[in-house]
């Protein structure tokens, strides 16, 4: 079972990787205290529902996930390859070569296409992303 700060440290990340992945070049959105608590709430129901495959990715600390000095952590990468397998960028959990070792990469990919996400929305004018749940 994820801890409470395991959670916070995915959804952190999760953010993040939506901030760099899906706004505008030389923006630089922000992000309401509601946005961040959309992204637990989404990564919480995620993990809980997927509970092995999240603890099999952590396992994989051991050999390199998360060790990417942008991640510093296991989970930072998982909400980081969360937000782009998701939002169906060109990578993700699926190229991960340290989840390759039983499929968990395309475990959790598939576990991705299953789950009802969010959408962003980028109010560039304002310089806000909102997550919608």
């Amino acid at each position: 079972m994820a801890t409470p700060g395991q959670i916070q440290e995915v959804a952190k990340h999760y953010v993040i990787a939506a901030l760099w992945a899906d706004s505008d070049e030389d923006t630089h959105p922000r992000c309401p205290a509601k946005t961040h608590a959309v992204a637990f709430n989404i990564c919480k129901r995620f993990i809980d529902q997927n509970n092995d495959l999240f603890n099999a990715a952590m396992a994989r600390a051991s050999v390199g996930y998360g060790s990417h000095p942008e991640a510093g952590s296991a989970e930072a990468a998982f909400g980081h390859d969360l937000w782009l397998t998701t939002m169906g960028h060109g990578t993700g959990f699926w190229d991960r070569e340290e989840l390759e070792a039983d499929g968990l990469g395309k475990k959790l990919t598939a576990a991705c296409m299953l789950f009802s996400f969010s959408y962003p929305d980028f109010e560039f004018y304002r310089g806000w992303l909102y997550l919608h749940d």
